[in-house]
C-alpha cells in the first residue's frame, strides 16, 4: 500500500481479520504524504467529472478531496489562511461559479508579457469540455 489512509483503516482492516502494518506520520513526512494523497484524490474527481458518473459518486470523490485538503491546513496550520486566499482571489480575480470557459486570448507582443504574469503560476489541465 504505502499510503496515506483515513484515521479509522487500520481498525477496520483488523475487524476483518487481517493485521494491518502502519505508523503515525508527522511533520514533513505527513505533508509530503498528504500531497501525495491531494493529487490521488485530484485525479479521482476529475475522473468522475469527465467520466459522467453520477452525482452521488461525483460528491464522494469531492467530499474525500475536501477532506484531503482539510486534513493538509490542520497540518501545516494554515489557520485561516486558505480562507484569506480565497477571499482576496474571488475579489481580485472573481471565483469559478459563473462558468467562465477562457478559449484564447487575441493579444499584441506588448500584451504577451502581462499574459505570461497573470498566468504565470498556472498548471493546465487539458479537459475535453463537451
Amino acid at each position: 500500500m504505502n499510503k496515506i489512509v483515513r484515521d479509522l483503516i487500520p481498525v477496520i482492516i483488523e475487524d476483518s481479520g487481517r493485521t494491518p502494518i502502519f505508523r503515525q506520520l508527522t511533520g514533513e513526512e505527513l505533508n509530503r504524504a498528504l500531497a501525495a494523497k491531494l493529487v490521488e484524490e485530484s485525479r479521482e474527481a476529475l475522473e468522475a467529472v469527465l467520466d459522467g458518473e453520477s452525482i452521488d459518486r461525483v460528491a464522494e470523490e469531492l467530499a474525500d478531496l475536501s477532506e484531503v485538503i482539510e486534513a493538509l491546513r490542520v497540518a501545516m496550520v494554515l489557520e485561516n489562511k486558505i480562507d484569506e486566499n480565497r477571499k482576496e482571489k474571488g475579489l481580485s480575480k472573481g471565483n469559478f461559479y459563473e462558468g467562465v470557459y477562457l478559449e484564447s486570448i487575441e493579444d499584441t507582443k506588448a500584451d504577451f508579457e502581462a499574459q505570461n504574469e497573470l498566468f504565470k503560476n498556472t498548471v493546465v489541465f487539458k479537459a475535453e469540455v463537451k
